[in-house]
C-alpha cells in the first residue's frame, strides 16, 4: 500500500515537473522568436505610473503587453478602473489567469474589472481606452505609436516605462530612481495623426 502511494506521488511529482519544464521551454521559444520578454514592473514605479495617468474610478486602462496582470489588478485595486491586458507569452499569460483568479476570489467586488487576453497588443482594440500602459521595447513601441494615433480617442492619456513613443511629443519625462517613463496625451499629438 506504501509503496503504491509512493509511486503515485512521484508519477504526480514527474508529471507536473514535466509540464512546468515544458511551458517554460516553450515560453522562452516563443518569446525568442516574437522578441519579446517578460519584465515585471516594480510595484512603487506601477503606482506612481498610475498617479500619472491620474487613474479614476470607471474608466478604462488598457495594458499593451500586460504580462502576468500585475498592473492591471493594482489600478482595479486602487483605482477602480476598468483594465483589460494583452499578452502573448505563454508562461507570464498562463500566471495572470492563476493571479487574477486568485484576486477575483479574494476582492469579488473588483471581479469585473480585470479581463485578461492571450492575443496580440497590436489586435488590441483600444477606441475607448481612457489609458494606456506601456513596458515594451524599441522596436515595439515603434509599430504602437502608429496604432495609437490612428485609433486612441483623443483625451486618452499614455504611459510608457524604459523606452519612449517614436514620433510622440511627450508631456512629462519622469525619472524615479533608475527607472525613467514618459506621459503622452493624444489630444497633443493629434497633429501627427495621419503619419
Amino acid at each position: 500500500m506504501i509503496s503504491t502511494i509512493i509511486l503515485f506521488i512521484l508519477f504526480i511529482v514527474v508529471v507536473s515537473t514535466t509540464l512546468w519544464l515544458f511551458l517554460v521551454s516553450f515560453s522562452l521559444w516563443q518569446s525568442s522568436n516574437q522578441k519579446t520578454f517578460y519584465v515585471s514592473t516594480p510595484k512603487h514605479i506601477a503606482q506612481k505610473m498610475l498617479e500619472t495617468l491620474d487613474a479614476q474610478k470607471g474608466r478604462n486602462l488598457i495594458d499593451l503587453g500586460a504580462g502576468d496582470g500585475s498592473i492591471l489588478r493594482l489600478s482595479a485595486q486602487k483605482h477602480e478602473t476598468t483594465s483589460v491586458g494583452y499578452e502573448i507569452t505563454m508562461w507570464p499569460y498562463l500566471s495572470s489567469i492563476l493571479k487574477n483568479y486568485l484576486f477575483k476570489k479574494n476582492n469579488p467586488q473588483l471581479k469585473n474589472l480585470v479581463q485578461m487576453h492571450y492575443s496580440p497588443a497590436l489586435d488590441a482594440d483600444v477606441s475607448e481606452a481612457d489609458y494606456i500602459f506601456l513596458y515594451t521595447s524599441p522596436e515595439f513601441n515603434q509599430k504602437l505609436a502608429y496604432k495609437l494615433k490612428r485609433e486612441l480617442p483623443t483625451y486618452s492619456r499614455i504611459v510608457s516605462l524604459t523606452f519612449p513613443l517614436p514620433d510622440w511629443t511627450a508631456e512629462e519625462e519622469i525619472t524615479i530612481g533608475d527607472y525613467t517613463y514618459w506621459l503622452y496625451l493624444k489630444a497633443h499629438n493629434e497633429s501627427e495623426r495621419s503619419l
